[in-house]
């Protein structure tokens, strides 16, 4: 079992993205799992959010890594 320890909300569709984003840098540690929803209702908070915290964890010296079952 994997559990993640911060969530986007980015299914809601009212979700403000930039504040969203500023959640995401606060909460972020070493070993996060952070949640995104692959879903229709969640694609364009996503889609917005996704690229700007992936850069900003590159530039701060994060490596994502594949959940391997």
């Amino acid at each position: 079992m994997v559990l993640w320890d911060i969530i986007t909300h980015d299914w809601d569709i009212n979700v403000n993205t930039d504040a969203v984003l500023e959640y995401l840098k606060k909460r972020t540690s070493a070993g996060s799992i952070v949640v995104f929803h692959d879903s229709e209702k969640a694609f364009l908070q996503m889609k917005k959010i996704l690229p700007e915290y992936l850069a900003w964890l590159k530039e701060n010296g994060y490596v994502c890594k594949k959940i391997e079952q």
